[in-house]
């Protein structure tokens, strides 16, 4: 999810500014530090793809959430979304970039493959564009912040009644995060550049960061619990959760741009 959001960010202020080359997030983002290399349509680079983007005039590139949770109230029957952020491909099933070419809205999807290890990095990511007839939308920041910090409270009651240290810690720490005007602490600091989005829109993005806790063996996503009762409620606490997170990224990234640094 980081590396959607990095390149919508950086991505749509360089669009936006057109100020020098194209930013080179597999050297400078934090969000790509395991990526060797990439490309769109078999093109290479994500700065070959900015700088097709900006030839062709487009001047923002989307983030597009369109998994069930995020739009509605979640049900039980609901999949479990959040199991599929374990896998390498997880962010694909529920979230994509888009940009408009001439109001025909396309859709890129990210494609990653792993191989051998160079400098730490491991993977390749292919992004593969597709035509949509649908257009991104999002919702406002106020319902995003209020529904993320809602449900950060509910994690954290349900993790100390159950005594699920540190859980109840990190969602209390995500709440805090939420709440500080220069966010510390993050595994990501740099998922928005240093202009272009609002000090709300940053904060918000980072207390979504500081709460994901959907990962594989040893994280969130991974916990059981013997009582019936006790699993369906972690499950809706849990699905609950992941919909508010990714609501969060979707609100704060397609967020109006502010001015044009001078």
């Amino acid at each position: 999810m980081a590396k959607y959001v990095a390149l919508s960010t950086h991505g749509s202020v360089w669009l936006r500014d057109r100020r020098g080359a194209p930013p080179d997030l597999l050297a400078s983002s934090s969000a790509f530090a395991d990526v060797a290399g990439a490309s769109f349509n078999g093109a290479a680079g994500l700065d070959g793809w900015l700088a097709r983007l900006a030839g062709a005039g487009m001047e923002r590139i989307w983030l597009d959430v369109y998994m069930t949770l995020a739009r509605t109230i979640p049900h039980r029957e609901e999949p479990l979304w959040y199991r599929d952020m374990a896998f390498a491909d997880g962010v694909n099933r529920c979230a994509s970039l888009m940009v408009c070419d001439n109001w025909e809205w396309q859709a890129a999807l990210d494609r990653p493959t792993a191989g051998p290890a160079v400098d730490g990095r491991a993977w390749t990511l292919s992004f593969t564009e597709h035509k949509t007839l649908s257009k991104p939308e999002s919702p406002p920041m106020s319902t995003a912040i209020d529904r993320l910090e809602g449900r950060l409270e509910r994690a954290c009651a349900f993790a100390r009644e159950h005594e699920y240290a540190p859980w109840d810690e990190v969602f209390a720490r995500a709440l805090e995060v939420g709440a500080q005007d220069e966010p510390t602490g993050l595994r990501h600091p740099d998922l928005f550049p240093d202009h272009g989005f609002t000090s709300g829109s940053r904060r918000l993005a980072a207390m979504a960061q500081a709460a994901w806790v959907f990962g594989g063996p040893g994280s969130w996503n991974d916990l059981e619990f013997a009582d019936p009762a006790a699993e369906a409620e972690y499950r809706w606490v849990t699905r609950d959760l992941f919909a508010a997170v990714m609501t969060a990224f979707w609100a704060s990234v397609n967020s109006k741009l502010s001015r044009i640094r001078r």
